[in-house]
């Protein structure tokens, strides 16, 4: 059966995550330099995992078959981030 798995990033993951970062350069205008454009993307990521677990930052990968799996099928990133609360109404 065939299937994906979300989990949470491990270091162990980093390589395969790396190497399918070019895939985020798909669709870019062709007159932007391909070079800084790869470059770019390739720091995004590596910043993402970079960031791994500390100061609310995450990472989560998909796994195509399951986890164990040899094949990521993608990753995303997050953060969480405070709600500001609303300033005091005054009362007239």
């Amino acid at each position: 059966m065939s299937g994906v798995v979300i989990r949470p990033y491990r270091d162990e993951d980093r390589d395969a995550i790396v190497a399918l970062a070019p895939r985020l350069t798909e669709g870019v205008a062709a007159w932007r330099d391909a070079d800084a454009v790869a470059a770019a993307v390739r720091d995004w990521v590596t910043g993402s995992l970079d960031r791994h677990g500390s100061d609310g930052h995450g990472a989560l990968v998909a796994d195509r078959d399951g986890p164990g799996s040899a094949e990521q099928a993608g990753t995303g990133s997050m953060i969480r981030r405070r709600q500001r609360s609303p300033a005091p109404s005054r009362a007239a």
